[in-house]
């Protein structure tokens, strides 16, 4: 195999599957979490929620088009021929960061708005979790 198309089918792939899996896994922890009995659990993951998603959506939105290109590259001169639909892909995939908002307007909506809302609450909320995963991690 070339080792340019070796390095494109090891590199792209991973990295859209890890963002897409930490968002989705995020908002599972979320859903479960908002079923709690305990008030002060229901509410924390709507602060994580409304500091994650300008970053989710960015994310999963910017790889998904930089993985479909890759995929369309892939296919080197065929990659703009119909009978494949890799054309049609790319369109998909690009026209999803626009429904999602510029990746700049939500970058705004995070620095502008969420990191310094309520104090920072959701912030430190969010690093205190962090942490704590760290903490979890170094004991193993």
């Amino acid at each position: 195999m070339h080792p340019d198309v070796r390095r494109t089918l090891l590199d792209h792939p991973r990295l859209q599957r890890s963002s897409a899996r930490a968002g989705a896994v995020d908002r599972a922890q979320g859903d479960i979490a908002l079923a709690s009995q305990d008030e002060k659990e229901r509410q924390t993951p709507t602060i994580s929620w409304a500091l994650l998603t300008p970053v989710v959506k960015g994310v999963c939105t910017d790889t998904g088009f930089a993985n479909t290109v890759m995929a369309q590259q892939m296919f080197g001169g065929h990659g703009y021929i119909a009978e494949h639909g890799m054309e049609q892909f790319v369109r998909d995939a690009r026209i999803a960061q626009i429904y999602e908002g510029a990746n700049g307007i939500q970058a705004l909506d995070l620095v502008g708005r969420k990191l310094g809302k309520d104090g920072g609450r959701a912030l430190m909320a969010f690093l205190g979790e962090v942490g704590r995963l760290c903490q979890r991690e170094v004991a193993r």
